[in-house]
């Protein structure tokens, strides 16, 4: 279950990787139509997934920062070397890492019913108190503004 996301929402976001309407090889997926993943390396050492969020030419996506494992928490494990539940999915790059996502998922429709990464609504519900918001991580470089508008949403 997605638990916490950060919204990046394009050409006027300076943490965006489409600030300034940049378009790269990396990131021409943002470009495209929502529903579809981004997904990229960080530090040469982490994959980060996101999801791409508007139309066409509008380069919008939300990162996956945190998931409350459900299902397959004995892969997770393996994936991950560890037995502590706590720690399989508690951001990005171990979601990634627990999942076994990497590049070969770039572009990848989320909206295909049962495929190998789809989303899909459990109806769990969640009402509004619990859903909390901050400023996003790791994004100081993009400047006070864009680093402390509170675009992180998390289910406390």
């Amino acid at each position: 279950m997605i638990v916490e996301t950060e919204a990046y929402v394009g050409k006027e976001d300076r943490a965006s990787h489409s600030f300034g309407g940049r378009r790269t090889k990396r990131n021409e997926v943002e470009y495209g139509l929502g529903g579809h993943v981004y997904i990229y390396l960080v530090y040469g050492l982490h994959y980060q997934l996101n999801f791409v969020t508007a139309g066409v030419n509008e380069p919008e996506c939300i990162l996956i920062r945190t998931l409350r494992p459900t299902d397959g928490i004995e892969f997770m494990k393996k994936f991950r070397h560890t037995n502590k539940e706590s720690n399989l999915t508690n951001g990005p790059g171990k979601l990634c890492q627990a999942l076994k996502l990497d590049k070969s998922f770039y572009g990848y429709d989320i909206c295909q019913k049962n495929a190998k990464l789809y989303v899909e609504d459990r109806g769990i519900k969640i009402s509004t108190k619990q859903i909390k918001k901050g400023p996003r991580v790791g994004i100081d470089y993009a400047g006070p503004k864009w680093s402390k508008v509170p675009w992180r949403f998390y289910i406390s």
